[in-house]
C-alpha cells in the first residue's frame, strides 16, 4: 500500500504513513526526514500512493505524468567523512541524508505539477536516478495525476 493513501474504506488494513518525528538526524536515517514541522511535498489535498488506485475512492479524472526532480552533487565535507566511514565499514549518514533531501525535493515538485493540473491525488509514484556529471546525480520522481473522489 502507498505511503499517503487517504481514509481506508471500511475493514481495509492501512499502512502507517511516514510521520516526521523529533530526535536528531541520526536517529532519523531510515524513516521520514527530521523535519519539525510537514514535509515540503505533504500537501493535505494531494494524496500520493504507490498502487494504481486509492483504495475507498474512485477515479474520476485522469490529468496524465506528472514528475519533479533535482540534481544534487556531493559535498566536500561528506565526502571526507564518506571516506573515513568507507575504511571502517557501515551506513553513509552523509549520503543518506542528501538522498532524503533529494527526494523530498522531487515529491514537493511533483505535487506543485499535480496541484496546478488540479489533482487531488498522483497514483503510482516511482523514483528513478541517474548519474548527470561525476558527482552529481538526478532524483526523479513521477507519477499519474488524478482527481478522485
Amino acid at each position: 500500500m502507498g505511503r499517503f493513501t487517504g481514509p481506508p474504506s471500511p475493514g481495509t488494513p492501512r499502512a502507517a504513513p511516514l510521520i516526521p518525528r523529533k530526535g536528531t538526524a541520526k536517529e532519523a536515517v531510515g524513516r521520514a526526514p527530521n523535519h519539525k514541522s510537514t514535509p515540503s511535498w505533504h500537501h493535505p489535498s494531494v494524496i500520493l500512493t504507490n498502487i494504481d488506485s486509492v483504495p475507498g475512492k474512485t477515479i474520476v479524472q485522469h490529468m496524465g505524468l506528472v514528475q519533479g526532480s533535482t540534481i544534487r552533487a556531493k559535498h566536500i565535507g561528506r565526502d571526507i567523512m564518506a571516506g573515513l566511514k568507507n575504511l571502517v565499514g557501515g551506513e553513509l549518514r552523509g549520503y543518506t541524508e542528501l538522498l532524503q533531501e533529494s527526494r523530498d525535493e522531487a515529491l514537493a515538485r511533483m505535487t506543485d505539477q499535480a496541484r496546478l493540473l488540479g489533482a487531488n491525488a498522483i497514483i503510482n509514484v516511482r523514483f528513478a536516478t541517474s548519474s548527470v556529471a561525476q558527482g552529481a546525480s538526478e532524483i526523479l520522481a513521477y507519477g499519474t495525476a488524478v482527481r478522485v473522489e
